[in-house]
């Protein structure tokens, strides 16, 4: 029974997004008409990825979105790479910061992991700055989407065997 379960639980699994970005600003805390600071980090992109795509969410009603800044060595990465081949930033919703960057091909990307750059806000009210990340993608250099994958059990038949474990036990011993 025990095999049984293990081989079931192996072949009934889901594959989920392990793309890594991190948002940290300059400060904890803002007063009204500050700069807020957003740098921006990502890790673990998928090795043949040739572009990339990332949506930050925030509150307008606190931030207002000013300029953005791409990291400087993400730009301009050591001979023979040419750094980017186009760049985007705009607001995709009121309250959406979408970047997008895209590579002549995988070989141009500077690693799986690399600084995306420093968004810039004004803050127009006291707050503590708060970002999400809203989606994320990649693509390799023919257009078709990359997702980092790690296999992670499914959550409702792992409960679905253990309920069936216990009621199996209780009529066993009854």
């Amino acid at each position: 029974m025990k095999n049984l379960l293990m081989i079931i639980c192996l072949f009934v699994a889901t594959n989920v997004n392990a793309n890594i970005i991190t948002l940290n600003t300059d400060e904890a805390n803002y007063a009204t008409d500050d700069t807020v600071l957003l740098n921006i980090a990502v890790e673990q992109v998928a090795p043949e990825m040739a572009t990339f795509e990332v949506d930050i969410a925030f509150d307008n009603s606190l931030l207002s979105f000013d300029n953005f800044v791409f990291d400087s060595e993400m730009m301009t990465p050591a001979f023979p790479a040419f750094g980017p081949l186009f760049t985007d930033v705009y607001l995709s919703q009121p309250d959406v910061l979408s970047i997008a960057v895209w590579w002549f091909d995988a070989t141009e990307v500077p690693s799986t992991s690399f600084t995306l750059g420093v968004a810039e806000f004004k803050a127009l009210a006291d707050i503590t700055a708060s970002f999400n990340i809203a989606e994320i993608r990649q693509f390799d250099i023919n257009g078709v989407e990359l997702i980092s994958q790690i296999n992670e059990p499914a959550t409702g038949v792992l409960i679905l065997l253990s309920l069936f474990a216990l009621f199996y036990r209780k009529n066993y011993n009854a």
